[in-house]
């Protein structure tokens, strides 16, 4: 799997503005505390087992987290709870990360706001807890070398999902780098109904189902429809490696965290909300709806994302590529005008 994660860099000046204040505590343990439970980890394939596991949070439906392999451990963070909770504390949770530092079998951080801390139990080296957020957040040391493909398969199998491909895991993991230390971030989400027959033919109608409403849109010519996905429910190829997807989250998604991600992709710093303003763009409407934009260019790729707000959901329309796929964005804005969210007359 390692050979097919993306090497993102990410600079992190922004991840770490909120809690650079922050009392930062060095836990060491002794060796008589210690190795009991590196015994036990070692002799165990996947993490989580056995140890008292909690109930998983009330509206389970999202994972997020962060794998730092170290020469002496495999760190394992991870958030577990509703995707109104994970996505409500995705700026702490990188600050946290961004505030992490290891150094053999001993952990320094800096807790954000809100945060407090829980004794490790059974394979967790510590537990933690946000103020009004009913999240499960444990951070677990494990033996270097540690089966990666086997921890996230048993996270997906928390939400209920089955076994996932090395395809599928690599494209929920990214690999980005913090200050200097490399970090694998997950991102793990119970599928959406899938919105069925996207016809590739204009105009193209998705019939609705019981969560997504329909629409229908013009395919741009020359472009290709690929098979959409439990997040891609228009998912299109075309010339220069262009790629034109349409994905709907929850309300109140952190444009922030969204605005890191698709600054990663193209090699950008993580931008603020000084910079995020520079880099919008006038979209104008999308099913009749004010939309909103931002462009991120960078060496070799760029971004160019709009986005409404339609039946309880943040409509996101990307247009992906190297920087050669530009020429496409004539053809990506023919395609915002024909969106519609409405049915095939």
């Amino acid at each position: 799997m390692n050979k097919i994660l993306r090497h993102v860099p990410l600079l992190g000046p922004l991840l770490l503005s909120s809690c650079e204040k922050a009392e930062v505590k060095t836990y060491t343990e002794t060796a008589e505390a210690v190795a009991p439970r590196q015994a036990a980890q070692a002799r165990a394939p996947m993490m989580g087992m056995p140890g008292k596991a909690p109930p998983l949070p009330k509206g389970t439906d999202s994972i997020l987290g962060a794998i730092f392999r170290e020469q002496e451990a495999m760190w394992f963070l991870k958030l577990v709870g509703s995707s109104e909770d994970t996505g409500a504390i995705t700026e702490g949770f990188v600050n946290f990360l961004g505030s992490m530092d290891f150094k053999g079998q001993e952990a320094v951080w800096a807790l954000p706001q809100g945060w407090s801390e829980i004794p490790g139990e059974g394979f967790r080296y510590r537990s933690f807890k946000i103020e009004g957020k009913s999240l499960d957040i444990s951070l677990t040391r494990m033996p270097p070398g540690n089966d990666l493909n086997a921890n996230l398969n048993r996270w997906a199998s928390q939400l209920g999902l089955e076994p996932l491909s090395e395809q599928a895991l690599a494209s929920v993991v990214t690999e980005m780098t913090l200050k200097t230390r490399k970090v694998l971030m997950v991102s793990l989400k119970k599928p959406v109904p899938e919105a069925s027959a996207a016809a590739s033919a204009p105009p193209a109608p998705v019939a609705k189902t019981e969560d997504v409403p329909a629409f229908r849109f013009v395919s741009p010519p020359l472009w290709q429809q690929k098979a959409p996905t439990s997040m891609r429910l228009v998912n299109l190829g075309g010339p220069e490696g262009a790629e034109l997807t349409v994905s709907s989250m929850a309300l109140g998604n952190p444009v922030l965290q969204l605005g890191a991600m698709w600054s990663s992709q193209v090699g950008l710093p993580v931008p603020d909300e000084a910079a995020m303003a520079k880099i919008s763009w006038a979209c104008g409407d999308i099913a009749g709806i004010k939309a909103e934009g931002w462009m991120f260019e960078g060496p070799e790729r760029f971004v160019r994302v709009a986005r409404v707000d339609h039946a309880g959901a943040s409509w996101y329309f990307k247009l992906s590529g190297p920087l050669a796929a530009k020429s496409q964005v004539a053809a990506y804005e023919a395609f915002l005008k024909s969106f519609t969210f409405e049915a095939a007359k």
